[in-house]
């Protein structure tokens, strides 16, 4: 739900891009990536339904944000990961990125109400 809401958000930010792929209320993947008017460039979420994950849908995702970001003039781009996932850390390895630190967030989003 906290991802939902997040993108919910994003879609009516004009500092982001959202991009998702499959049917009208049914995603199979998401990229969410965000140029700011300070010219900080992230690629904040980026999501593939699991029977699809290693078909390419995530890389064609990734890619097609980090064009978006390439094209409002940004010259390199950050992300925040969850990097407990199999193989997720060399998947943006293999794209270029590097591991700059590794920190534990906590998200709190008020409007979700309090925590059962």
């Amino acid at each position: 739900e906290i991802y939902s809401i997040w993108l919910e958000k994003s879609f009516h930010d004009p500092e982001c891009m959202l991009l998702s792929t499959g049917e009208p209320g049914h995603p199979t993947g998401y990229c969410l990536a965000r140029m700011t008017s300070d010219g900080t460039s992230t690629l904040e979420l980026l999501g593939v339904e699991p029977e699809l994950k290693g078909t390419g849908l995530g890389r064609a995702l990734m890619l097609s944000g980090l064009g978006w970001l390439h094209s409002k003039g940004a010259g390199e781009a950050r992300l925040v990961t969850q990097g407990g996932g199999p193989g997720l850390v060399s998947f943006y390895e293999k794209a270029g990125f590097t591991v700059e630190s590794v920190k534990l967030w906590f998200h709190y989003w008020p409007a979700l109400g309090p925590l059962q």
